[in-house]
């Protein structure tokens, strides 16, 4: 059978642990967030994409920001208000940021400024959209890196990332409670690094990696251990 809808598993999660970690951003200042504390954010950014710049069902959002929890936080709101999640690597040469915002039909770029003032506005009066959760619906909008020509966007279902965040939770949450989110922001690895801990049945915490950190052994080593982290 299908797994249920990732912005429901959330809300699930968020529901039986409001009080625990759900996501640590280990970089030099660790900072950290609960269940609850995202779940309000993800919800008052969901609301306000759909409220304040009208995007219909299905409109692609760029987002560019490093793996972060802010770029957790849109991840959540996309999957909640039916929205495909582009994200962008800041790293990337502004011709590629370009292109890709581009090519995919963007309908909104979210960057930190952006994201920092939709937050700093009251939450809008407008009811949630609930996902339409059919098999056609998409989550997310992935490019490939283009080593044989310009990079191609690959979309990935609703569906199918749900069924695959809940195997890769089935087959990793019980021996530990900590994961580490460590591929790089552009590359659908981190869908499932970041997701599964916090939409399981058995709440977990998703340990991020400081952005760049995918390029140094040792500091991946250090927080492997520093977090305790798997």
């Amino acid at each position: 059978p299908d797994a249920p809808l990732l912005a429901n598993a959330f809300a699930s999660a968020a529901a039986q642990t409001p009080d625990a970690v759900a996501c640590v951003a280990a970089d030099e200042s660790v900072l950290h967030i609960s269940f609850a504390t995202l779940h309000t954010t993800v919800s008052h950014l969901a609301r306000s994409l759909h409220a304040v710049f009208g995007l219909p069902p299905q409109s692609v959002v760029a987002v560019v920001l490093p793996r972060s929890i802010e770029a957790l936080v849109v991840l959540l709101a996309c999957l909640a208000g039916d929205l495909v999640f582009l994200p962008i690597d800041p790293s990337y040469p502004t011709d590629r940021r370009e292109f890709m915002i581009s090519d995919s039909g963007a309908a909104l770029a979210v960057d930190h400024s952006l994201l920092n003032g939709i937050l700093a506005r009251p939450v809008p009066n407008a009811p949630p959209r609930v996902p339409l959760g059919a098999q056609r619906s998409q989550a997310a909008l992935i490019y490939t890196s283009g080593s044989t020509g310009r990079p191609k966007g690959v979309m990935v279902t609703a569906r199918g990332l749900a069924n695959r965040v809940a195997w890769m939770a089935d087959e990793t949450i019980g021996t530990s409670s900590r994961f580490l989110a460590s591929t790089s922001i552009g590359f659908d690895i981190i869908l499932w690094e970041m997701l599964h801990p916090i939409t399981s049945t058995r709440p977990s915490t998703a340990v991020l990696l400081k952005a760049g950190g995918e390029r140094d052994p040792a500091r991946i080593l250090d927080t492997l251990v520093r977090q305790q982290t798997e």
